[in-house]
């Protein structure tokens, strides 16, 4: 699975019909929320906002915002499925330009919105992840970031006292490396086993 962390945008114009595609990181119900205002804020006039999203393996939705059943909403949510993403919520509006599309007219106008717009986008794949903290001496610091470097270890914060306390997030598969590490003096699970972007 993947997901998309930087918010993006784009516009397709298809017989004088406008499609504007934007698309944020959403990890809960609230976020899905003040993305749809933000949207609905910024297109006071638009005809219609389609939207889709994906939070979870389980937790998927989609309007077809007033447009014809199943031209609109569910094409976008399966540009979202085929690209692999999770924690994201696509919306797709529309400035009607005079001309009708028809069904199939839109539901390729829709999906091609989506796709051109994931297309412009970064993904990061998700895997499973702890944060964890763990402690090193002074002296063993540097060493310790140039062999785990490229490693899918994500760094939060560092904090200095008699040792380096480092509070990061890994991917689970490297966690057993960093706990046998001999520079590692100590290494602490805080939270475990959740989806992390690498």
């Amino acid at each position: 699975m993947f997901t998309i962390i930087e918010e993006n945008s784009n516009i397709v114009e298809i017989k004088k019909s406008k499609f504007l595609g934007y698309i944020f990181h959403t990890e809960t119900e609230e976020d899905f929320s003040k993305s749809f205002m933000s949207v609905k804020k910024s297109n006071p006039r638009a005809d219609h906002v389609v939207y889709a999203y994906i939070l979870g393996k389980k937790e998927s939705g989609y309007s077809d915002a007033n447009e014809p059943k199943g031209t609109a909403g569910r094409p976008v949510l399966n540009v979202l499925d085929k690209n692999e993403l999770c924690f994201n919520s696509m919306f797709v509006v529309r400035y009607f330009g005079g001309i009708k599309l028809g069904a199939g007219g839109l539901l390729r106008a829709y999906s091609q919105t989506a796709s051109e717009l994931i297309s412009k986008c970064v993904k990061k794949r998700l895997e499973l992840a702890s944060e964890i903290v763990f402690t090193l001496n002074y002296d063993e610091l540097d060493r310790f970031l140039i062999k785990f470097r490229d490693s899918r270890v994500e760094i939060i914060e560092k904090i200095f006292s008699d040792t380096v306390s480092i509070r990061a997030v890994a991917e689970n598969g490297i966690i057993q490396e960093l706990r046998s590490d001999i520079r590692v003096r100590s290494l602490e699970i805080l939270r475990n086993n959740f989806l992390y972007p690498f």
